[in-house]
């Protein structure tokens, strides 16, 4: 079974980003459910799709150190991006944008596009850093089973499959982070999960287009 190490503890979480930067799969507490990490390269993706159990149609998103790394992934977003970033992260709001093609090919996007989000967790925000800026991060659970919402958790539905699980208590947030897409001057809610409401709100009172769909497969993270 995985290690089981405290996520506030300075010397667990270097650990942890020495694994990641092996190729390992990590499980982490973040600020909505725990999740499963892997920096975002093609070799560590494909080992994050088998140890979830997630079909590869599904595109796995990135969480940043901080939105000053968004740059970095998807250059060029636009000033309606930036309002929502200013405004959202760190925090649970996952925005979908156009991606540069190594980032694109390594989390299985077959249109390009790959989902942002800055976590409100600090220490994870550190392991983040420790690992370059970057992680490919989806829910840590089997796919189809309930997210887990603890490290036993955690340990129960993955702890066979990865070397580390970091323990930061109990989640007590019941939903997922809200993920958006944005074209042009228009805002899709793909997932409603945390701030859905406070963002058709944000994006209505600055004159954007606001709509819903639920044609769009999301990750559950």
């Amino acid at each position: 079974m995985a290690r089981v190490l405290p996520m506030a503890d300075v010397s667990a979480r270097q650990s942890a980003a020495r694994l990641l930067s092996a190729g390992r799969i990590v499980a982490f507490p973040t600020d909505t459910v725990y999740g499963l990490g892997a920096l975002p390269t093609p070799a560590t993706v494909r080992a994050l799709y088998v140890v979830k159990g997630r079909p590869t149609t599904k595109p796995i998103p990135l969480l940043l150190a901080n939105a000053d790394e968004l740059e970095r992934y998807a250059p060029n977003t636009g000033e309606l991006v930036r309002g929502l970033v200013d405004e959202y992260w760190p925090g649970p709001l996952t925005i979908v944008l156009h991606a540069i093609s190594e980032i694109a090919i390594a989390v299985g996007s077959p249109d390009g596009t790959v989902g942002f989000r800055v976590p409100a967790h600090s220490a994870l925000r550190s392991l983040i850093s420790l690992c370059g800026g970057a992680l490919a991060v989806t829910s840590a659970n089997r796919s189809g089973e309930p997210e887990a919402r603890s490290a036993t958790d955690a340990q129960r539905e993955i702890g066979g499959l990865v070397p580390m699980v970091l323990d930061g208590g109990e989640s007590d947030v019941a939903w997922p982070s809200t993920v958006i897409a944005v074209r042009r001057n228009e805002v899709v809610i793909l997932r409603d999960g945390a701030v859905g409401a406070e963002v058709r709100a944000f994006a209505s009172a600055r004159g954007m287009a606001v709509r819903s769909t639920t044609t769009v497969e999301v990750s559950r993270r």
